[in-house]
């Protein structure tokens, strides 16, 4: 705990009622729940929708804890001037605030989640109905949502094993050797972003395939309003861009149709190439039928 970060009930943080006293939510995935929450002007515009979210999913409990950041600020609460070094300090505070806690597999979110209820329901189901919490230790995470840029099906779970990017939504194994090669990594370069940090350091994880969790459009009304000043620049064009064509939340439909190609191809490469060569095909089939037209 610091003058700029500390870790305090969800409830009591975003102003709402909490469940059963004590309850512990999901506890065929996890043993503890962490929500990185900011009380910028910002961040608390986005505590409506995360109170609805959390409170759909059964998470709105004193059990479950919210990383709270005053500011931007590292490792020891000192405060920073960069963003990506302030974002992977909330998600690294919390792992070591678990192992200190004596927790071994926590939930970890970022304030803009919310969850595909049915999904996520017979994620549960499953996962309480096999030997799941124990296989869980053989990787370091297991990705509700997420990019997913290499993947393969696994027998046991109904879960998938792969690699993904963006970690909105994630259960965290804290005592896995990865996470010692993440904080190691961290502390020597200030410039990573944690998706990134995570992706190179973390290996083979576990995947949800469908996904149960997705980053939250960030907008109100028009995309002229919407508040985006805390989203990096690109992913803020992309934003922009993609609502020109009606996409509505882009974030949800490229990681979905994404993870869909991958699941059945492999890989984003692979599925890149297959799909290239798919399109090379048919404009080499247009190009004759157009030959054999003029004739």
């Amino acid at each position: 705990m610091s003058a700029l970060r500390s870790f305090v009930p969800l409830p009591a943080v975003l102003a709402a009622p909490p469940g059963p006293p004590g309850a512990l939510p999901w506890p065929a995935l996890c043993d503890g729940v962490y929500c990185i929450v900011t009380t910028t002007p910002s961040g608390r515009a986005r505590w409506p929708k995360l109170r609805l979210a959390l409170r759909e999913a059964q998470l709105l409990t004193d059990a479950a804890l919210a990383v709270v950041n005053a500011g931007p600020c590292g490792e020891h609460g000192e405060p920073v001037t960069s963003q990506p070094t302030a974002l992977i300090w909330s998600h690294l505070s919390a792992v070591l605030h678990a192992r200190a806690a004596g927790l071994e597999r926590v939930l970890l979110l970022e304030d803009d989640v919310y969850f595909a209820l049915p999904e996520l329901r017979r994620l549960l189901t499953a996962c309480a109905a096999t030997a799941f919490r124990a296989a869980q230790l053989e990787a370091a995470a297991l990705y509700l949502g997420g990019v997913h840029v290499s993947t393969q099906p696994s027998e046991r779970f109904g879960l998938h094993r792969g690699r993904a990017f963006q970690t909105h939504a994630y259960v965290a194994h804290v005592r896995h050797p990865a996470w010692d090669r993440l904080l190691a990594a961290a502390r020597a370069d200030t410039a990573l972003m944690f998706d990134t940090l995570l992706f190179t350091h973390a290996g083979p994880c576990w995947l949800a395939q469908p996904s149960v969790a997705f980053q939250r459009s960030f907008g109100q009304g028009t995309p002229a309003k919407w508040v985006l000043e805390g989203v990096p620049p690109l992913c803020r064009g992309l934003t922009h861009v993609l609502s020109w064509f009606d996409v509505g939340n882009c974030w949800e439909t490229c990681a979905c149709t994404t993870n869909g190609l991958v699941a059945v191809f492999g890989s984003i490469a692979a599925a890149v190439t297959a799909l290239g060569a798919l399109a090379v095909l048919l404009v080499a089939l247009l190009w004759c039928l157009g030959r054999r037209a003029w004739r």
